[in-house]
């Protein structure tokens, strides 16, 4: 039988260290992970991650485009509680989308376009048990996004100097899922459904005087997550991600080009295993792959897939709180761009570096 204090120190780490996060595909940043809804007992958790892409390509005339994407931060906050012997109750708040893309201003083809994009998404979940096994789970998500771009360059013509700012906006999605547990096995499977989010957000654009508005759609998903114990202090995890970037849409109203269009969907694996070094120390390995798409071509995706690895330390203190660091390095997947007038730009050897903090409070 697995010992129980394995998964007290390994188990919510492998879902939740976001220094395991890559500069992914589209706008993908926190891979919406829902596993505080399985912690045990009463928890409180944060996790604040800073993630240093380099992504950086050239044009048809050996133009640099320089790094054209900003570090950033992403944090995490989540609370769980019972509320009966088979129901659980969590809300978390966490940042799923996003971006930070600057061209380089000494390039006359598109030298100061830039992308600016957050999110927040503030999640209600509810967890039924069916039995001592099987378990359905749901919730509503309120997602507030916002953002601006800019079109700087020769390759725009008449639409350089164009500029859209869009207003903060509020939607509401939805989370669906079925959950599988052996404890004494250390087994938990999960399935999780996330629905797109249609957003109407109020927009000033520079091409016309008028108030417009930005239809922005996120994409729906799905995630899948395994975990089991493989010996007394070892511990197995994979999951698959799907995300329908294909559906995505970012529309200025009175904008007559489309300017960011990902045609495939995104799907990653994930492959971890958890070690207990000592009663108060344990250690994890995560290897992630994105696959490459078969079409990106987009200014605005300069990488098309990524492999990943990260490593991770959790201390467990007295009273069961758990303290976590972990760092990885990313190796990104080489992306080109075929845009008007023949122009092209291949971004080529970029790569990422992230570190973490996490911290869970029983209470």
């Amino acid at each position: 039988m697995l010992k129980k204090d394995l998964m007290v120190l390994v188990s919510g780490v492998i879902f939740t260290l976001f220094s395991a996060t890559a500069l992914s595909a589209a706008l993908e940043r926190s891979g919406q992970p829902i596993n505080i809804l399985f912690e045990p007992g009463r928890q409180l958790e944060f996790s604040h991650n800073r993630i240093l892409p380099n992504a950086s390509g050239r044009d048809t005339t050996g133009g640099s485009t320089g790094n054209v994407t900003g570090n950033y931060n992403l944090n995490r906050f989540a609370i769980k509680t019972d509320i009966g012997p088979s129901r659980s109750v969590a809300l978390q708040l966490d940042q799923p989308w996003g971006a930070n893309l600057k061209y380089d201003d000494a390039s006359e083809t598109y030298g100061g376009t830039e992308a600016n994009a957050s999110s927040q998404a503030l999640t209600l979940l509810l967890h039924q048990s069916i039995n001592a096994q099987w378990g359905l789970f749901s919730g509503l998500r309120l997602q507030k996004v916002e953002g601006d771009l800019t079109l700087e360059g020769d390759l725009f013509g008449f639409l350089a100097g164009y500029r859209v700012e869009n207003k903060p906006d509020e939607a509401l999605g939805y989370v669906a899922g079925v959950s599988y547990q052996q404890p004494a096995l250390g087994m938990l499977f999960s399935l999780a459904y996330f629905s797109e989010i249609k957003h109407k957000l109020e927009a000033n654009e520079s091409i016309t005087t008028s108030p417009t508005t930005t239809k922005l759609v996120t994409p729906q998903a799905i995630n899948i997550d395994f975990r089991t114990g493989i010996s007394p202090t070892t511990l197995l995890y994979a999951a698959i991600r799907w995300v329908q970037w294909s559906e995505f849409v970012f529309d200025p109203e009175a904008l007559p080009v489309e300017v960011a269009n990902f045609e495939d969907n995104s799907v990653t694996y994930t492959l971890g295993v958890g070690k207990r070094l000592s009663p108060a120390w344990a250690g994890l390995l995560i290897y992630k792959h994105e696959l490459t798409r078969d079409s990106v071509n987009s200014l605005f995706s300069p990488v098309n897939g990524y492999k990943l690895l990260s490593s991770s330390l959790i201390y467990t203190f007295d009273n069961k709180a758990k303290l976590t660091v972990g760092v990885s390095y990313s190796e990104l997947g080489d992306s080109s761009a075929d845009l008007a007038a023949g122009e092209r730009i291949d971004f080529t050897g970029n790569d990422s570096l992230a570190y973490g903090i996490k911290v869970n409070l029983p209470f």
